[in-house]
């Protein structure tokens, strides 16, 4: 299942679907950047829905898996699945899943809840209050794309016949480790190179322009390049939860 956007882009640059949601992630970006002022707070919110989206839709893809994980001497791991239909119109869900799904959710859970608190020191107003209604339709469009992702992956055509949970949960995992990825050797060189050249320019003792890393070509030196390491990142495999 692809959404119009995923299709369009698909058929015209020859892409495959694993790149998609992450370049309309970053075209979102960069149009709200330059159209409509976002600033860096809003930047920010619509990575970390971003990062709660694929976390909570792939987690929850993971009860539905029927392959067993590879490399598990557990019995349970061993024997025939035991499915139960919670919801009509959705596949079984495995009760061996269950387990390492609901373990791994609250790592994942316990990492986004640092993700927030860090936010929260730096704002006074309740964080949603922060999203403009351009922002917030972004979130959306986001979300509905990684829908479409997790869809394609594990429910078309019975794929989640032949997926374990473990490769749910990889997939749900992977946006942390990006995170740090990104945050290591992106945004920190990033930002020390602007704060090297703002110090340069301003001359006279150092004195740096308030709100000068909320401009639009400020914000744009970080999305651009953090939206072409991710695309790049989508072959890697790249985790920081086991």
């Amino acid at each position: 299942m692809y959404t119009k956007p995923e299709k369009a882009l698909s058929e015209r640059f020859d892409l495959t679907s694993d790149y998609l949601p992450s370049i309309i992630t970053h075209v979102l970006l960069v149009v709200g950047i330059i159209a409509f002022q976002w600033n860096v707070f809003e930047i920010l919110l619509i990575y970390i829905f971003e990062i709660i989206a694929i976390t909570v839709l792939f987690t929850f893809a993971g009860l539905f898996a029927a392959q067993p994980i590879e490399n598990r001497d557990a019995e349970k791991w061993q024997r025939e699945p035991n499915p139960i239909r919670l919801i009509p119109f959705l596949p079984p869900v495995y009760r061996r899943n269950v387990g390492v799904v609901v373990k791994q959710f609250l790592a994942s859970l316990l990492y986004l809840s640092f993700i927030f608190i860090a936010v929260a020191e730096f704002v006074e107003q309740s964080i949603l209050s922060l999203l403009s209604s351009t922002a917030g339709l972004s979130v959306v469009a986001i979300c509905i794309t990684q829908a479409a992702r997790v869809w394609r992956q594990f429910f078309a055509e019975q794929m989640y016949q032949e997926r374990s949970p473990a490769e749910a949960i990889k997939a749900a995992q992977k946006p942390l480790g990006e995170a740090v990825f990104l945050l290591v050797f992106v945004i920190a060189p990033i930002t020390f190179v602007l704060g090297i050249t703002a110090i340069a320019v301003a001359g006279d003792g150092g004195e740096i322009e308030p709100g000068a890393v909320e401009t639009a070509a400020a914000l744009l030196l970080y999305v651009l390049p953090i939206g072409i390491v991710r695309v790049w990142l989508q072959d890697a495999e790249i985790t920081i939860i086991d």
